[in-house]
C-alpha cells in the first residue's frame, strides 16, 4: 500500500520538538506496513499523477480553507482530482474542511470561537449505512483543536456526526472520501500547549473546560483501526433493503 500525508503546514512548534511535524506523526500515529510518503504541499510538493497512491491524507493546518493562498488553490484542485479518480482521501481538521471547500461546500469561521480538548462525537441516523461504523463508541471522543468549521456539505455528502459545538464533525462522500474535524494523530499535551498560547484570546472557563476534557480518555486504537481500514479498503455502504410489495386486492 503506497500512502502520502499532505501536509499542509507545520505543528506547534514544542509539538514538532516532542513528536516530528503532522506528516511523522500520522507515520506513527498508523505504524503500518506499505509506502509512506511526506509531501510538503505547503512549499510546493506535489504528486506528480494522483494515481501515483493508493491513498492520501490531508493534514492539519494554520491556515483556512477558504484563504487565497496558491499552495491552497492547488490543494484544492488536487483534491477534485482525486475525487474525479475515486482515489480514497482521509481530511483531517484543515484536511477535512479543504475536502468540504474543494467539492462544493462551505467553510467557516465557528461562531461559538475555538474547540479546544475532548469532545463526544453524536452520529447520525445516516451513519447506519456503513459497515465500518457498527462496533464504533457512541459518543465517539476525539482531540480537538480548530476555530472554523463545515456549514455546508459538498452535493452528494453523507453528513455522519455533530457535536455541541461543531454540527459536522465528519462526513463521507462516495465511500472514497472521509473527512474528520478531530485529531486522531495529536496528545493532550498538544491541547495544553495551545491553551498556553491561547490565554489572552480564551475566556477562563473556555480554558477550565478545555482542560478538565482532557481527563476524558479518546478513542484512539477504534480511530487507529477504522480509519487505517478506511485507508485500505474505502468505506462501503449497505445497499438499501427493497420494500416489501403490498399484495392488491
Amino acid at each position: 500500500m503506497r500512502i502520502a500525508v499532505l501536509q499542509t503546514g507545520r505543528a506547534p512548534r514544542e509539538a514538532r520538538a516532542r513528536r516530528g511535524d503532522y506528516g511523522r506523526m500520522f507515520v506513527e500515529f498508523f505504524h503500518a506496513p506499505g509506502q509512506w510518503d511526506v509531501l510538503d504541499v505547503e512549499h510546493g510538493e506535489f504528486p506528480a499523477r494522483v494515481n501515483d497512491y493508493d491513498a492520501y491524507i490531508v493534514t492539519g493546518s494554520k491556515y483556512s480553507a477558504y484563504d487565497d493562498v496558491p499552495f491552497i488553490h492547488r490543494l484544492l484542485e488536487l483534491i477534485r482530482e482525486l475525487d474525479r479518480a475515486r482515489v480514497r482521501t482521509l481530511g483531517i481538521c484543515f484536511g477535512h474542511q479543504a475536502l468540504a471547500q474543494a467539492l462544493g461546500g462551505w467553510v467557516q469561521p465557528n461562531p461559538l470561537g475555538w474547540a479546544l480538548g475532548v469532545r463526544d462525537l453524536h452520529f447520525t441516523p445516516a451513519a447506519a449505512a456503513f459497515p465500518a461504523l457498527d462496533a464504533v463508541p457512541r459518543p465517539l471522543r476525539i482531540l480537538q483543536t480548530h476555530m472554523d468549521m463545515v456549514t455546508v456539505l459538498p452535493p452528494g455528502a453523507v453528513h455522519l456526526a455533530h457535536s455541541a459545538d461543531t454540527p459536522v464533525e465528519m462526513f463521507a462522500l462516495g465511500g472514497h472520501l472521509l473527512g474528520l474535524q478531530g485529531h486522531p494523530e495529536l496528545d493532550a499535551e498538544v491541547i495544553r500547549e495551545t491553551l498556553r498560547k491561547l490565554g489572552n484570546v480564551l475566556t477562563p472557563s473556555q480554558v477550565q473546560a478545555a482542560q478538565s476534557s482532557l481527563a476524558l480518555a479518546p478513542h484512539d486504537a477504534f480511530l487507529h483501526d477504522w480509519l487505517l481500514d478506511f485507508l485500505t479498503h474505502g468505506m462501503a455502504q449497505r445497499q438499501p433493503q427493497p420494500r416489501p410489495r403490498t399484495a392488491v386486492t
